[in-house]
C-alpha cells in the first residue's frame, strides 16, 4: 500500500481486526508489548553499527597489536650482508643467467676463422 493509494478492501478489513484485537487488550499488556518492541529497535540499532562505532575500547587492543608488531619488525631488522652471502651468489647466478640466455646461438664466425687456420697472420707483429 502506498500513500498516494487508498486503501484496499482487505487492507481494510485486516486494520479493523487488528485494532479490535488491540483494544480489546488491557493497559499493562499494551505498555510491556510496546516495551519490548522498543527493546528490540534498540538492540536491533546498536547491532547494525559497525565494530568501529561500538567505541573506542574496542580500539585499544587493536592499537596494541599494531605496537607489538612495529617493535618486533624493528627489532629483526636484517644486517649487513657479509661478503660471500647468499645474496651475492644470487646475484652472481642472475648475472650467469643473463649471458647465457643471451648466448644460446653459436658463433659461426669463429669457426670458420678456426678452420681458415686461426692464429695464421697473428705471429706477423702488425
Amino acid at each position: 500500500m502506498n500513500a498516494e493509494e487508498p486503501p484496499t478492501e482487505f487492507e481494510r478489513r485486516v486494520q479493523q481486526a487488528l485494532r479490535a484485537s488491540s483494544d480489546s487488550l488491557d493497559g499493562a499488556l499494551r505498555s510491556k508489548l510496546t516495551q519490548a518492541r522498543h527493546a528490540a529497535l534498540d538492540g536491533a540499532s546498536r547491532r547494525a553499527r559497525p565494530w568501529l562505532l561500538r567505541g573506542w575500547h574496542a580500539l585499544v587492543p587493536a592499537g596494541a597489536a599494531a605496537a607489538v608488531l612495529l617493535a618486533v619488525l624493528y627489532v629483526r631488522q636484517p644486517g649487513p650482508v657479509s661478503p660471500g652471502s647468499d645474496l651475492e651468489m644470487l646475484a652472481d647466478a642472475d648475472v650467469y643467467a643473463m649471458n647465457s640466455d643471451a648466448e644460446q646461438e653459436p658463433d659461426y664466425e669463429f669457426y670458420e676463422w678456426a678452420a681458415a687456420g686461426g692464429d695464421a697472420g697473428a705471429g706477423s707483429g702488425t
